[in-house]
């Protein structure tokens, strides 16, 4: 009998490689940003990585968010906002005070950025109550409730939820038919390759959701602007599809073939910790420390891949000295235990 990677189990070794690649491309695409590029939207590697990185991410925790929407609407807002809230409220506060009290950067030190900051998870949050919105509107219609909450995510652009959320039932649809996409992985990682591969040249940093939002009003002032960048819209959500088809199913296949990526698996297991606290490295003064001048070449292949390599060594040492306090692993990562749980009653 083929083993079924794609089985639900309290840790999936397939999805802890996924989350694994996708953090990883979230490290190094900011070391690739920060350490002295200059212009970056352009760059073949942050064309390629912005494609696919967040899309992927999300696809993965709609898969795993099925289970979780059993729950009630507001069980489900104190749980979710205790995991993916607070450790943006945490880290965000101190990263801002950091870079006040050391005075280093001029990024960062407003306390309106608590606002944008560590948006995935807040995205994150946004999509999954809307989802379950949706579902308890419709009574659990998966296609009206799927409709409904793509409807309702559109004029959303703060935390790129209208981005996000596409990719958040592709991560429910790919649950539902999970055994399908396993039996068929091949084929459909080489389609979707060959549509990544014809709408690559049609691909740049400017469409991504970080320079052309889909918007239809401003806040400040707030006004009417009309549908703006639905071109860039459609291309990167197309883009994020394929490119996240590719990488899931591509991987699928190595894992038919018996192969194991136990370090990924690993580093698969601690994505939000290691997203919370490589925060603190990018938007303090301590990664601009390690600016360098560019040269092509050195720059990409050896230096950033070095900094991408020694920030998750320093994100993991960190992780595990805050495993050690209930607090710490409460406040910056959202985990709380009985013991936890007895301080907050």
């Amino acid at each position: 009998m083929e083993d079924n990677h794609f089985e639900n189990k309290s840790r999936n070794p397939y999805f802890d490689t996924l989350k694994a690649i996708a953090i990883l491309c979230v490290v190094y695409a900011h070391c690739l940003q920060y350490l002295g590029i200059g212009n970056y939207l352009h760059h073949h590697l942050f064309r390629a990585i912005y494609a696919f990185h967040m899309p992927l991410f999300m696809a993965v925790s709609g898969y795993f968010s099925v289970h979780t929407m059993q729950l009630s609407l507001s069980e489900l807002a104190k749980k979710k906002s205790v995991r993916l809230l607070l450790p943006c409220l945490t880290a965000g506060i101190v990263v801002i005070s950091f870079n006040n009290v050391i005075g280093l950067t001029d990024r960062y030190n407003d306390w309106k950025e608590l606002v944008g900051n560590l948006w995935y998870l807040k995205s994150l949050f946004v999509c999954i109550l809307m989802a379950k919105l949706a579902l308890t509107l419709t009574k659990n219609n998966m296609k009206a409730a799927a409709i409904i909450s793509l409807l309702l995510a559109l004029p959303f652009y703060l935390w790129h939820v209208n981005f996000m959320m596409p990719f958040f039932w592709l991560g429910i649809l790919w649950y539902h038919y999970s055994d399908f996409i396993q039996r068929k992985a091949l084929i459909i990682c080489a389609v979707a390759l060959v549509f990544f591969i014809l709408l690559w040249p049609l691909w740049d940093g400017y469409h991504t959701t970080y320079i052309t939002p889909l918007r239809f009003f401003s806040l400040s002032p707030f006004q009417w602007t009309g549908l703006q960048h639905a071109d860039s819209y459609l291309l990167r959500v197309a883009m994020g599809m394929v490119g996240s088809i590719v990488i899931a199913a591509g991987i699928s296949c190595l894992y038919k073939r018996g192969r194991r990526f136990q370090w990924l698996e690993a580093l698969g297991q601690h994505t939000l910790e290691i997203y919370t606290i490589h925060f603190f490295f990018i938007h303090t003064a301590l990664l601009q420390l390690c600016a360098i001048t560019y040269v092509v070449g050195w720059y990409e292949l050896v230096y950033c891949l070095f900094i991408t390599g020694v920030m998750i060594l320093l994100c993991e040492l960190i992780r595990r000295l805050f495993s050690h306090s209930s607090l710490l692993n409460f406040l910056f990562f959202g985990v709380y235990n009985r013991q936890m749980c007895l301080v907050l009653i």
